[in-house]
């Protein structure tokens, strides 16, 4: 039977986005990205690796920044799908359900090497460090922006492998979409905004969707099992801002269903009973700005609390309360200010406060939710303390920036995590960059305290892990052309990992800092625009990727090669035929595939529709388990049949 999660906002969201859309004011001159051309999309600014808005030949990092409009005119209508076109990333299935994002090659369970920013605010798991990527409503976001390499400086933990900030937006428009397909598909959603005449703004969202699943693969050792995904999740956004204040509060509930190793608490996995891994969150957030002619200065504060639960069929694994005690409580202040004695350079400085506080986690009997068979990890919170500061002086055609982040975590210790970069302008078109950074993640409360018998066991005593990574970047940026081309290498220190217990009559994994190990690798990323066409392609390359070493067991679960190509034809004003490329190369048990994806669209004034045809070629995308960073124990499979979805929107 299918599982279905409790609908606590799909009505009311509903019924909120027809009242606002009956009232929100209509602008005959619609902005969204439609309307815009390619040329306008690469001259927008990026602000992920700065404080400040500045193009990305100049901004002090290897970033990417791609128009979510991009991607659907290319059939993509995923966040997931979306990242994973994006140059130095993977998004794979993981074993419990979740998607798993690799970047440059390292990737966790759950999230933890990856920071993910909501409008840049951080937004994870307490417990488990997982990121909301299927939990954001599509049609509010606008565009993606990804580091990859550290951020710590201005970011702090998790920032260790790249960082996500998904930007949403804050036009004036209104869009009601509906999505039909292969596998009962089904979904809508919607974004509704307003603005008013001293400068301040209202935006609302939602999304819905649920789909029967294809079917999937999962093979533990020798055996395999095979089992239909099911997924539902419902996400609503609310946003307010204005010159000085801005406010937000996303909500979402999602369900997958996933395969579980043999454990304790999960005595019979390969099975056809239902196993699922839902999860529920809400984050609240709030800063307001005070600006001077040359200084700004920022306080922020923002709740999120962010609660995973599974469903073994035979037991139920759940926090107490409800998991009402799972949240992040982060409150800070930054201010920026350029120093007039010494003309080109700004000054940043900060300080951070954050409260990561767990309920007990329990397992219970399905039928009998009231005696618990055993505890999980006990109730736990920890306190860290940071703070940075950053020199950027800039003089004709050179950049230096040089500043270090100093955090304190209660349970983890003191890292001071450096970052410097110089950069060279050849011309307002072409830049050199040489970059240093050091990212790090403090330990979360499953690294530390989780007791799974037979499954997982975590270390009070565990490190925080570190990463020095240094790049060399070449860009060229035009109004038809963009290419950047970086060398990297990074060494990785004291890593989080999963490793099979040794122990005498001992089963499962331990989590345990794992020895120090390098990597090298380089990454292409390139658009351009041709008369009607228009062109997005990159390719990454981990050299250690696909090979078995002592000191690094999970490079045999990353690919030494990934090649992405997408395309546009714009065949009139109204007719567009859009494809994208995704080819990752073999690694560990799992072989290489390839998957394409084309996609119509239709425009007319306010009505826009799509066909989109995904997996022409029925290519069977297995890929590893991140887990336990094994590719014996566990593949999960993409869907393999060529498989469709129709939409239509309506704008406003």
């Amino acid at each position: 039977m299918f599982y279905t999660i409790q609908r606590k906002c799909c009505p009311a969201i509903i019924i909120l986005s027809l009242h606002i859309c009956s009232n929100v004011y209509a602008d005959d001159e619609i902005s969204n990205l439609l309307d815009l051309s390619l040329e306008e999309l690469m001259n927008i600014e990026v602000s992920i690796a700065s404080t400040k808005s500045e193009n990305i030949s100049s901004t002090p990092a290897v970033v990417s920044t791609y128009q979510v409009q991009e991607f659907m005119q290319q059939g993509i209508q995923t966040l997931e799908q979306a990242l994973s076109l994006i140059p130095g990333i993977v998004v794979d299935e993981g074993t419990y359900g979740n998607s798993t994002v690799m970047i440059r090659g390292v990737v966790d369970a759950a999230g933890s090497k990856v920071l993910f920013l909501l409008d840049g605010i951080p937004y994870w798991s307490p417990s488990h460090n997982t990121i909301p990527t299927l939990g954001v409503p599509l049609e509010a976001i606008d565009r993606i922006e990804v580091i990859r390499g550290p951020g710590a400086v201005i970011y702090g933990t998790n920032a260790i492998s790249g960082v996500i900030n998904v930007i949403t937006r804050s036009q004036a428009a209104s869009k009601l979409a509906l999505t039909l397909g292969s596998n009962d598909h089904f979904n809508v959603g919607g974004y509704f905004a307003t603005d008013w005449d001293d400068g301040s703004w209202l935006a609302f969202s939602f999304e819905h969707q649920e789909q029967s699943g294809y079917l999937g693969e999962y093979r533990f050792d020798d055996i395999s099992l095979d089992l239909k995904k099911p997924k539902e999740v419902s996400s609503a956004m609310v946003r307010y801002g204005n010159e000085s204040l801005n406010l937000l509060f996303h909500i979402f509930e999602e369900t997958v269903q996933g395969r579980n190793p043999p454990s304790a608490v999960n005595p019979a996995p390969l099975n056809d009973l239902p196993q699922f891994l839902s999860h529920e969150g809400y984050l609240a957030h709030a800063d307001y700005s005070w600006k001077w002619d040359a200084s700004e200065l920022n306080v922020y504060t923002d709740y999120n609390n962010y609660t995973p639960t599974f469903d073994f069929a035979i037991t139920h694994l759940i926090f107490d309360d409800d998991g009402k005690d799972n949240y992040r409580w982060r409150s800070g202040v930054r201010y920026s200010t350029d120093i007039p004695s010494l003309d080109g350079l700004n000054v940043l400085l900060g300080g951070e406060y954050e409260n990561r506080n767990i309920g007990a986690y329990r397992a219970y009997l399905s039928d009998d939710l009231n005696s618990p068979l055993i505890t999980l990890m006990d109730a736990d919170s920890t306190d860290e303390l940071s703070a940075y500061l950053q020199f950027d002086y800039a003089i004709a055609p050179w950049r230096f920036l040089a500043g270090a982040r100093l955090t304190n975590n209660e349970k983890a210790g003191s890292k001071v995590t450096p970052r410097a970069s110089i950069i060279y302008n050849f011309t307002n078109e072409q830049s050199l960059k040489l970059l240093y950074s050091v990212g790090f993640t403090s330990p979360n409360f499953v690294h530390t305290s989780i007791n799974i018998p037979g499954l997982a066991v975590g270390d009070p005593d565990i490190s925080a892990e570190t990463i020095t990574t240094i790049d060399l970047a070449y860009t060229y940026s035009t109004a038809q052309m963009f290419f950047v081309i970086n060398a990297y290498t990074f060494d990785g220190e004291d890593f989080i990992v999963r490793v099979l217990n040794t122990n005498p009559g001992s089963s499962g994994t331990t989590y345990t800092n794992a020895d120090k190990f390098s990597r090298k690798g380089m990454e292409i990323d390139f658009k351009q625009v041709f008369g009607a066409w228009s062109v997005i392609a990159n390719a990454s390359y981990n050299k250690e990727g696909n090979k078995t070493l002592d000191n690094d067991t999970q490079a045999l679960t990353v690919p030494m090669k990934v090649f992405n190509l997408g395309a546009i034809w714009q065949l009139t004003p109204n007719h567009s035929i859009g494809t994208s490329i995704r080819s990752v190369s073999k690694r560990g048990t799992t072989d290489s595939y390839l998957v394409t994806n084309i996609n119509y669209q239709y425009k007319q004034e306010n009505l826009e529709a799509f066909i989109t045809l995904r997996n022409i070629t029925e290519e069977d995308p297995h890929n590893p388990d991140a887990t336990t960073g094994m590719p014996r124990m566990s593949h999960p499979r993409g869907d393999d049949e060529l498989n469709y979805l129709v939409g239509v929107k309506f704008h406003f």
